[in-house]
């Protein structure tokens, strides 16, 4: 486990919300760090303020993006938050991985758009998720 400073963490959610999408993404050279730095905290920490301030971040910064390869350490943190009793938490997780390309969380998508049982509105976000990604 990492340990970080105040200032440490408040400029790596800093980074998340305000950076440009070039800073943040895991292959840049400028900062390769800034991501599994962040997905790492996501997963020491269960503040879920925390966890959705940095998720916030991460979508902002990297909403302009169709979809890319996970940034490491993702696939260790994502089925916690996608099983997450916050609601934030699951859907923020969920977007983040349809763009990380997520075959599972495509699926479900899917499955929810065919199911009778899920709401017109579920079926709308998930509709514009999948779209989103595409």
């Amino acid at each position: 486990m990492t340990i970080l400073s105040k200032a440490h963490l408040g400029a790596l959610i800093l980074l998340a919300s305000y950076s440009p999408l070039n800073t943040l993404r895991a292959q840049t050279p400028t900062a390769p760090h800034a991501l599994p730095a962040l997905i790492e905290i996501l997963g020491d920490t269960k503040d879920a303020a925390l966890q959705t301030d940095i998720l916030r971040g991460m979508s902002k910064a990297l909403e302009s993006q169709r979809s890319m390869l996970a940034p490491e350490g993702w696939d260790a943190v994502e089925p916690d938050l996608l099983t997450h009793t916050n609601p934030e938490v699951r859907l923020l997780s969920e977007g983040l991985s349809l763009k990380f390309g997520s075959e599972s969380t495509r699926q479900r998508f899917r499955q929810a758009l065919t199911n009778p049982t899920t709401s017109n509105a579920s079926k709308r976000q998930a509709l514009q998720a999948l779209l989103d990604t595409r």
